[in-house]
Parts: structure tokens; sequence; C-alpha cells
């Protein structure tokens, strides 16, 4: 397993010192990558760092650990340990759904135990199951038989208010969502292209979309309000209820219960800013209620903010996802541990916002490129997963050793390598290109058996107006034009 990034949030320096010995004597997996004391240094630390484990303290001197949770976004199979004195926040803590709640003081076998459930969870999280593998293939095949995409359909006696007729018809109405993480990790993996459809929220507690959403009272919870217009009367400023301003329910004139002038016209004499909400359940009387969820299935209760946002997208297969429909290519999700570093079109797209970045303050060109090698699957046929592996790595490596300095490459997936040259125009970036060509057809005949690989390429400037996904998106659509 590869190393396991931890970020230690506790603002008491002595125990952060205490925390940080533990961390480094747990587990040799463990890599402490940072130390904050408050939550704006967390927060620059988690979007700086890839956070595996997240060891949090509860009371911080800017913000609660909840509130730094509601600040950045939470990734499925990170690891939550809530490190506090207070043993009164248990009940929260679950709606986080964290791994463990360590009161303080802690021995460290307590920690220890801790720290071996989050590493199981990371473990049992990250690899797939191989009956999701046979789920995705079976939708491939079904997708390349027909030549048709993977569409989400509306239904409302769905879990998730859509179907993927050719997933969903495998899995039952318990294991339905699991469809998104198929298909999400079939992405990452190149199998598949998405194009958005629409976004969904559901109960983060058992993934059901049925969401009865309303206002409730941030005092009592209760949901039995009522709600009134606010009334702003302009010669003599007084500010309430509209019901303060009616002498009865059968009368429409209203009258001033300060200056006793009648009001007429509304934006002459008065106006209605806000509303002014009273819970009849327990008098309370505010203006910003709580919006809240309660599932239909379930029956936990959520603030919509705490509520699972989900992508939902139309999947077309790529030439990758093709080949592993007809048994050119073995599906293994999430199997990469080896290559993690190496098939990452996310840090690509972070590479590319900076550069977009510089651009905006420099005049100068600069060139994205994909390099793409459209019949490597039939070599993968034969030299199995770990070979492979070994390729791809070697590529990698090949390719490192005759960049520029300044330029960068990473692969987006097993048969496509992105390019991001600095400073360069078109005419150089593809007079890289083709040097590159030569030297990965050179290595593969050499290799194997003088095995001939068919290039297909992509190249284009930089514009500093347009997202980094946006320049991934071209180039990848390319390819597609050429089939």
């Amino acid at each position: 397993m590869k190393k396991i990034n931890c970020l230690i949030v506790e603002d008491d320096a002595a125990f952060q010192k205490v925390a940080y010995r533990m961390v480094q004597k747990a587990d040799r997996r463990l890599n402490p990558v940072g130390l904050a004391s408050n939550g704006a240094e967390a927060i620059e630390m988690y979007n700086r760092y890839d956070i595996d484990i997240l060891f949090l303290d509860i009371h911080m001197p800017d913000m609660s650990g909840f509130e730094f949770l509601d600040e950045v976004e939470i990734k499925e199979d990170m690891q939550i340990i809530l490190m506090t004195g207070d043993e009164d926040y248990a009940l929260q803590a679950f709606e986080y759904g964290i791994t463990d709640y360590l009161l303080k003081p802690f021995s460290a076998i307590r920690f220890r135990k801790s720290v071996t459930r989050a590493i199981e969870r990371l473990r049992s999280e990250g690899q797939a199951s191989s009956t999701e593998n046979v789920l995705l293939r079976k939708a491939l095949q079904l997708a390349h038989s027909r030549n048709m995409d993977i569409t989400p359909i509306p239904n409302r006696r769905a879990k998730l208010g859509y179907t993927y007729p050719l997933l969903t018809i495998n899995l039952d109405y318990e294991n339905e969502h699991t469809a998104l993480d198929i298909l999400e990790s079939a992405e990452k993996e190149g199998l598949v292209n998405g194009d958005f459809i629409d976004y969904i929220y559901s109960c983060n507690n058992c993934y059901n979309s049925l969401l009865h959403f309303r206002e409730s009272c941030p005092k009592c919870q209760s949901s039995h309000l009522k709600i009134e217009d606010l009334v702003h009367h302009f010669p003599c400023a007084y500010v309430g209820p509209v019901s303060d301003f009616v002498k009865s329910e059968s009368s429409e004139i209203m009258e001033c219960p300060k200056c006793k002038r009648i009001l007429k016209h509304i934006g002459v004499d008065y106006d209605k800013p806000s509303v002014m909400y009273t819970c009849q359940q327990c008098d309370h009387e505010f203006q910003d209620p709580h919006i809240k969820a309660k599932c239909h299935d379930c029956g936990a209760d959520t603030r919509v903010e705490r509520l699972v946002k989900r992508q939902i997208k139309k999947y077309k297969l790529t030439k990758l996802g093709r080949d592993a429909a007809t048994g050119k290519y073995n599906i293994n999700l999430k199997g990469f541990d080896e290559l993690s570093d190496i098939i990452n079109d996310e840090y690509f797209l972070r590479l590319l916002k900076n550069e977009i970045g510089r651009k905006k303050v420099a005049n100068f060109e600069s060139t994205v490129a994909a390099l793409q090698i459209s019949n490597l699957t039939d070599l993968y046929q034969v030299i199995g997963e770990q070979g492979q592996k070994d390729l791809i790595i070697e590529l990698f490596d090949l390719l490192n050793n005759e960049l520029h300095s300044s330029d960068a490459v990473i692969f987006k997936d097993r048969i496509t390598m992105l390019f991001l040259f600095t400073e360069k125009e078109l005419e150089k970036a593809q007079s890289l290109i083709g040097k590159y060509k030569n030297r990965l057809s050179e290595l593969i005949k050499d290799n194997f058996d003088g095995f001939e690989a068919n290039f297909e390429e992509a190249l284009m400037l930089i514009e500093e107006n347009k997202e980094p996904q946006f320049h991934l998106r071209q180039l990848m659509s390319s390819f597609n034009d050429q089939e």
C-alpha cells in the first residue's frame, strides 16, 4: 500500500507534538504532511495535499472542527479521527461519518487501534470488489453491442431518481447508488467519457434522493412555523410584522402602531424588506430558518448543506472502453496503487490551472498535447496486468528523462499521455511530440518482438480565458472525431 497522507489539526502546541509522535510510531505507512494550529491553516494544508487520514480537534481559535469540515470538500474515502476532550459531540460527529472519536487523554494503544481501523477502511474503500468489475464489464458489453451510450433515465421509483438501465438492472434497490461509484471509477480509468446531465442531492445516511425539504426553527427544529411579511413604515421608521399594522383579520386597512398613520402605497409609504418566522412550538422569532431534508427511506433529518451532492452524467465508451467490452483489456477498477502518481489527470489539471494563471500576467504562448497509443491494448492482452504496469512505468520514466525541466507529462489512462509544454508554441511542441513518438516506438519495438505502436495526437495552445477542463475536453474530443 502507498504512503498514507495525514493532516493533524490541533491548537494545543504540546498535544500537537504528542499527536505527531503517535502518528509516526503507529504505522510506518503514515506520512504526516502537515500540522495546523487553527482552521485557516488547516484549510490551506488540506487543499494543498491529498489527505487520506485527518486527525481533527473540535475546538479551535477561529472555527470548530465541524465548521472546518463544512468549509472543505471531503473525499468519499477520507478517514476522519476526532480528538477532543469533550464527549458531548459524538452524535453530531456521526452526521459527518467519522471513523473514530478519541476522547482526550487517550493512550498510545487506543490511538493505534483507531489508526488501524482507518487504514483498513481505506484499503477496503480503495479497492473495488470483483462484483463491481463484472457489473461494469456487462454494462460496457451491452453499450458496445447496441452502439449506445450509458444514459441515465429519470425514474420516480429509483433510489437516486435516475436509473442506468444497462447497469442498475443488476443491482438491488439498496445498492443502486453504487452505480454512480462504478461509473465514476470507470471514467477515471479512461473507460468512458461523461457528459453532465444533472446534480442530485441524496441522504447522507442511506443515499436515497426522495427527500422532503422544509424550513425549520433553528432553536427547537420544529417545522411548524408561521411566516409574516416584515413592514417598514417610511415616515416614522417603524419595522414590525404585518400583523402589527392590521387592526382585524377582516380589514385590509393597515395602520402604523407607532404614528397611527394609514399605509396606502407600497414603495411610497412603506415596503416589505423581509419576512419574520415565528415557531408555533417554542415561540422563537427569527428571520433565517434552517432548511432541512427528511429522508422518506431511512427517516434521517439532515441540514441541506450536509446532503450528498452527486453528478448524474451520460457516459460514452472510449477506445479503451470498447477494448474492455470486447475482452482486449482487463477491467480492474481502482487497482492502480502503483500507478496512482502516473495516471492522474487531476494533477495535470492543477498544473494547467497554474499555467493559465501565469499566462494572464505575462505575454507568452504555451501548448498542451495528448498522445494516444491506439493499439496498445493489443499488447496488453499478451503481457498481462503486471506487464502493463511495468510498461507504463517505463514509458513514463523515459518521457520524464526526455522532457525539458519546465515541461510535464502525466497519463490520463493506460493508453493516453498528456503533455504541458510551457512557453512553447505549437510548432515547437509538435516537434517535441514527434521526437517522443520515435523514442516510445523504439522502446516498445525493442522490448516486445517488434510490436509497431500506432499513435494519434492532438495539440492546442493554452487559452487564458478558458478553464483547464475545457482544454482537456478539446484534446480528448479530437480522438473521438478520428474514430
